[in-house]
């Protein structure tokens, strides 16, 4: 893409896009990001709960405050920063996750990605974290310090349906810890707002002490005590 004719010859930049990644399965395609589009997100999903579906781990992914860089930046700087993060999703889910992964757009700001398998969350979220922090750092914090991941993953249960799956995935988005960046966890250890407690262990046979576990602790200025899983 990126090509233009000048006189008899065409001059520009190509990318290579593989096959899973082109118009695969006839699935609607967004015409910004090339993702798989809201559509057939939806019936992708409603398929895979249905009697003919399989097992699957489902991950909702929110780049939060766009709206605020779009009026800074411009709504042409927001696509290109979609965009770049879209391709850069897709890409790297199918090299981590493998070619069965699916990434979709299934609204503004908000990514999904469907996982095949039993008991495939916790390696779908893991690999996700792991990929929102390098995203973070080379695409999002260079264009704006209020830009971040949101991420949120479940495995679909048996009697699911995709509202279901949906909104119980997305208020885990909207709780207010998952709107904790990586930034202000960098600010926090700055000023010292970490801290670590000991909570001791018993033997259950007698309650002799037996030993401690290790816990954070963090004093958020304006969300109060959070937990590790912060």
């Amino acid at each position: 893409h990126h090509l233009i004719l000048d006189g008899q010859d065409i001059a520009g930049q190509s990318e290579w896009i593989d096959g899973a990644t082109a118009f695969s399965g006839g699935l609607g395609r967004d015409a910004l990001t090339g993702l798989i589009d809201p559509d057939a997100a939806a019936a992708l999903i409603a398929a895979q709960l249905g009697d003919e579906g399989g097992p699957f781990a489902l991950s909702l992914v929110q780049l939060t405050r766009l709206e605020n860089y779009n009026d800074i930046a411009g709504h042409a700087a927001g696509d290109v920063l979609l965009r770049s993060l879209a391709r850069q999703l897709d890409r790297s889910a199918r090299q981590d996750l493998g070619p069965d992964v699916m990434v979709a757009r299934i609204s503004g700001s908000r990514f999904a990605v469907i996982l095949p398998g039993e008991g495939v969350a916790k390696r779908l979220d893991v690999e996700l974290r792991a990929l929102a922090t390098v995203l973070n750092e080379t695409i999002l914090q260079p264009a704006s310090d209020n830009l971040a991941l949101r991420i949120a993953t479940a495995q679909a249960e048996v009697g699911d349906h995709r509202s279901r799956l949906l909104g119980r995935l997305a208020e885990r988005l909207s709780a207010p810890r998952a709107l904790v960046r990586a930034v202000d966890v960098e600010r926090a250890l700055a000023q010292a707002e970490i801290a670590v407690r000991f909570q001791p262990q018993f033997l259950s046979e007698n309650d002799e002490l037996c030993g401690a576990e290790a816990l954070a602790r963090w004093h958020h200025p304006k969300l109060g005590e959070m937990g590790g899983a912060a």
